[in-house]
């Protein structure tokens, strides 16, 4: 069994995740529907249940029925929210083959409610990422994507499922789908998805293998990243593009930073092909294999 929780709650547990999914959802989600149980769920049932039997004893066999269907239907619906909780704090628990076994029951079936479905695809797409297997994160990023359309869709959900493909997109080495990707992106809605945006531009850049495109930004954005950056990745990403401008105290000085705040084990496994270029950096400091 795979035990590998999602449910971080340090200040850069955000960063370490994908930009779509936030990790503090789920104790929401779970919390939520444990209230919407015990002082919903279970008295709308004790009530539908006095109305049937009320009906039948006062021979109403048509109120009992509209009772009882009425009854089913809303804990029918109340059921489906709770079989997501659930999945979801198995997730939380770090019981992933459960949680996975669940989510997919939900996000597959064509029939399932549109909102429990993506929030089903978003986290399937984190505990992928938590897994490593990006490919199959980026095909429930995309799954999600494809269904955040139309007029009633959610404008920062289409930030950052964008992000979150742009950001696999280069992990998985495909600078030119991930530059392709990135200018379909609209801007930043707060100031988490600037961050997330800032990192996504440079992670394109070092995947592409040129600091052109963001060249100019450099400067800019450095008050945001060390403001926003407590996972190190993106500190990481400054202090190469810095190098790459041939800026190099400003590079070493970003490697500093990195180095203070940088998660190893998500370097070591996520950005492992830029570790492997800061070991160059960092000269005795062997970032690919902290």
């Amino acid at each position: 069994m795979t035990t590998l929780a999602l449910g971080d709650e340090d200040a850069g547990a955000r960063l370490r995740q994908l930009p779509a999914f936030d990790p503090a959802e789920l104790t929401r989600a779970v919390g939520f529907v444990k209230v919407v149980r015990r002082f919903i769920a279970l008295p709308l049932l004790v009530l539908g249940l006095l109305a049937t039997v009320a009906a039948v004893v006062t021979a109403h066999p048509f109120t009992a029925l509209v009772a009882g269907v009425v009854t089913f239907a809303l804990q029918w619906s109340l059921f489906d929210d709770m079989r997501l909780a659930h999945a979801l704090d198995l997730a939380r628990r770090g019981r992933i083959d459960e949680a996975e076994g669940r989510l997919l029951a939900i996000a597959a079936p064509p029939e399932a409610a549109g909102p429990r479905r993506q929030r089903a695809r978003v986290v399937l797409a984190a505990l992928a990422w938590k897994q490593g297997r990006l490919e199959r994160a980026l095909a429930w990023i995309r799954e999600a994507s494809v269904h955040e359309q139309g007029p009633d869709a959610d404008p920062d959900r289409i930030v950052e499922l964008g992000a979150s493909e742009v950001l696999l997109l280069a992990l998985l080495g495909r600078g030119s789908d991930a530059a392709a990707r990135l200018r379909e992106l609209p801007k930043a809605r707060s100031p988490e998805q600037l961050c997330w945006r800032i990192h996504v531009e440079l992670l394109t850049a070092f995947a592409t293998g040129t600091v052109d495109e963001v060249r100019g930004e450099l400067d800019r954005w450095a008050p945001t990243v060390r403001s926003q950056d407590a996972a190190g990745p993106t500190s990481a990403l400054m202090a190469w593009a810095y190098d790459a401008d041939d800026r190099h105290d400003e590079a070493a000085a970003w490697l500093e930073r990195a180095h203070a705040v940088a998660d190893p084990t998500l370097m070591r496994h996520r950005y492992h092909a830029l570790a492997v270029q800061l070991d160059r950096l960092a000269g005795g400091r062997q970032w690919s294999r902290r």
